[in-house]
């Protein structure tokens, strides 16, 4: 990861992204299993490559940023 990616806190919602992520293809809309309304959003690094996904779900705390592997 690059660093501004390294810098992304990860699992914990409302913490910001940085400015080199673009968005891929369109938010997902779904709901949790207590019925909450769930937006789940795909992006990638333009330095690094590496795919990240947003989820926003404003009852659960460790919703946010997860990060998987850069493609190489």
């Amino acid at each position: 990861m690059c660093p501004l990616c390294n810098a992304i806190e990860q699992r914990k919602s409302g913490t910001p992204g940085h400015p080199k992520l673009y968005q891929e293809g369109n938010p997902k809309r779904g709901r949790s299993p207590s019925g909450e309304a769930i937006t789940t959003t795909h992006y990638r690094c333009k330095v690094c490559g590496t795919k990240w996904t947003y989820e926003n779900d404003k009852k659960n705390d460790r919703a946010g940023w997860s990060a998987s592997e850069p493609v190489r």
